[in-house]
């Protein structure tokens, strides 16, 4: 099926618009509102399907030994991440990191399985740091423009709630209520009790700098205070509706960018470690001796208090780990759970984020 596609030309049309360098981001229809995000949506979605297409012809070129196919697969998927982000908006940017985390799982399964040849490390460790890598606070901006324009449908001429509009918000937000949790019905709001449009905008107004300092802290910084965004969100009253809705899904999709920047950071670590192998025949006796050559700068584990990304030879396949502390900050060994995965989520104690092991 899948040569089938590369025979009907498809492929070669995505490597043709990669290479011609053009701006390629799908314009919406012409008289199409910021908040009708089921057109973008739907080129988004295409996007993934694509993502997941050449995701497989990685597979198939890994198994064939076709590097020069594996190289060009690998950089049209990153090239389609860097086209889903195009217009700055959050929705965009979480596609962006869907598909390139889709490429570096790829690479880094087959760094850690020894699939990849030598002379193929140099051109792959180019194509994972060329990648732009997201910046949270760059989406606020967009954000901000397509909550006000949601925020003005939800409200009449006049100002006030439209009670349609309230009444589908609220079994927006019941959809995604936990079980037990008091959900409230639109027979038990007095319409008249809810803040006006200019007064949720003027707490918009009023909180927003807030939002963006957050955002704009390191990433060790938000690491570390992931429940960030939620206080901010708290302060808005529960009647505010979508405006408290996003403010309090703001840290899901930062935590989404910060998983990112540190898979990433612990995948060229691997690469620049196999590089230094190839070429001087041993491992690094530590991550500072790949830098400059194969190593830009050595990054600070962000979940760590400053360290480096945690780096040992052993008797390992590989001839090493290396590993992230994870969520609970301490250095357990090298220990993972069932997914290595899982060392990135809070409640997760005693395991750390091993980049050296088959991910599930």
């Amino acid at each position: 099926m899948l040569d089938g596609i590369e025979a009907d030309g498809l492929i070669r049309r995505l490597q043709e618009l990669r290479e011609s360098g053009d701006a390629f981001v799908l314009p919406l229809p012409q008289g199409t509102r910021p908040t009708d995000t089921s057109v973008m949506t739907a080129n988004l979605g295409d996007f993934r399907r694509l993502t997941q297409m050449l995701g497989r012809r990685l597979y198939l070129s890994a198994d064939r030994h076709e590097w020069d196919r594996y190289l060009d697969d690998l950089s049209t998927i990153v090239w389609l991440g860097d086209v889903a982000q195009g217009r700055g908006m959050m929705i965009q940017q979480l596609v962006n990191i869907a598909i390139q985390s889709r490429a570096q799982r790829h690479v880094c399964g087959d760094l850690v399985a020894g699939r990849l040849p030598p002379d193929v490390l140099d051109e792959l460790a180019a194509i994972i740091a060329a990648a732009p890598e997201p910046v949270f606070a760059d989406v606020l901006p967009a954000e901000r423009i397509l909550l006000t324009a949601f925020l003005d449908e939800m409200h009449l001429e006049i100002g006030r709630p439209d009670p349609e509009a309230t009444e589908g918000l609220l079994g927006f937000a019941s959809f995604f209520a936990e079980e037990g949790e008091d959900v409230m019905e639109i027979e038990d709001i007095d319409l008249d009790s809810l803040p006006s449009l200019s007064e949720i905008e003027a707490l918009i107004d009023a909180l927003w700098p807030e939002v963006e300092r957050l955002a704009m802290r390191p990433l060790s910084a938000r690491w570390r205070d992931r429940e960030a965004y939620e206080a901010v969100g708290q302060e808005w009253p529960k009647t505010a509706g979508l405006a408290a809705m996003f403010i309090g899904g703001l840290s899901k999709a930062d935590g989404s960018v910060q998983q990112f920047s540190l898979s990433r950071d612990g995948l060229l670590a691997m690469l620049a470690i196999e590089r230094f192998r190839r070429d001087e025949d041993r491992l690094p006796t530590g991550l500072g001796e790949l830098v400059p050559e194969y190593l830009q700068r050595v990054t600070p584990d962000p979940l760590g208090a400053g360290e480096p990304l945690v780096y040992r030879t052993d008797g390992s396949d590989l001839g090493y780990t290396l590993y992230s502390v994870a969520f609970d900050g301490q250095d357990d060994g090298g220990v993972v759970g069932e997914n290595g995965f899982r060392g990135l989520h809070k409640p997760v104690e005693g395991i750390d984020f091993v980049f050296t092991r088959p991910v599930d």
